[in-house]
């Protein structure tokens, strides 16, 4: 499939509504555009992640800040911005609100309003189904572990439910560390019984998020393997310790936690001295 054939398959009609990639703790912008008679844009805006939604934000703006807005988070979330039908982010935002997320005080007080100025409307499917079925999707999945070196998705690390599970799973396995194959046999049987269908149902969605911003900057084929990894995910005889993408995020967060544990050490020895 063609850059250009994947760019007409996303595409949509209408006033842009956006979304951001993840943070490394599963952070994410939810922006819902809608155009008034004066031309100004009422915005609404969520920030949540997997367990809590944390910001809810009300606005008439330009789009003009806007995009200075969005400027903002790039720089100060480590992120980049995608555009999306409105009716689907509505759809996300919507879900956001579906009971199974923690709601702060301050977001309660106004997500009646919130609700209100959305509509009713039926859950969307992802955009990034449109470019199923992906060509050479087992080889893509394969081959998985390469999009730790987008930037956009090497920003994305495990649950901290998921690694204290694959933690406590390896540390009780009882196999040989000092045997390399079964050190990583032990490593994807933890994963497999840390990630559960929900943790996989929610990196797959990381990933076809993260797949509308590959096709955007004109990485379409970075594009097809991130959606035909999220559709591995999904299949429901995953096994998520199977998945090179999903393995290659415990060993990217062991390398976090040893670089920290390193400048710790360096940094302690400073102060000694």
């Amino acid at each position: 499939m063609s850059g250009a054939s994947v760019g007409r398959r996303l595409a949509f009609v209408g006033e842009p509504s956006f979304l951001s990639t993840p943070t490394s703790s599963g952070m994410q912008l939810f922006v819902h555009t809608r155009v008034l008679r004066s031309g100004s844009l009422a915005c609404v805006t969520v920030l949540a992640d997997a367990d809590e939604v944390h910001e809810v934000n009300t606005a008439e703006t330009s789009r003009r800040r806007l995009r200075e807005d969005f400027e903002r988070a790039r720089k100060d979330m480590k992120v980049s911005i995608v555009a999306a039908s409105g009716p689907f982010i509505a759809s996300r935002i919507r879900a956001l609100f579906d009971g199974t997320r923690k709601v702060p005080q301050e977001a309660a007080a106004v997500q009646a309003t919130v609700l209100g100025s959305l509509g009713d409307g039926a859950d969307l499917p992802h955009p990034t189904h449109a470019l199923e079925p992906v060509d050479d999707a087992e080889a893509r999945v394969a081959r998985s572990l390469e999009l730790h070196t987008e930037t956009e998705i090497n920003a994305i690390l495990p649950a901290p439910r998921e690694i204290e599970g694959v933690g406590e799973g390896v540390a009780t396995s009882g196999r040989d560390g000092a045997n390399p194959d079964a050190t990583v046999d032990a490593l994807r049987t933890a994963i497999d019984a840390a990630c559960d269908a929900g943790s996989r149902a929610r990196m797959a969605l990381q990933l076809r998020d993260t797949a509308l911003a590959l096709a955007a900057t004109r990485r379409p084929d970075r594009a097809l393997d991130a959606v035909a990894t999220a559709a591995a995910l999904e299949a429901p005889e995953a096994s998520s310790g199977q998945i090179p993408y999903v393995f290659g995020m415990f060993y990217k967060f062991a390398l976090v936690q040893q670089e920290l544990r390193r400048a710790t050490a360096a940094q302690r020895g400073l102060t000694a001295g």
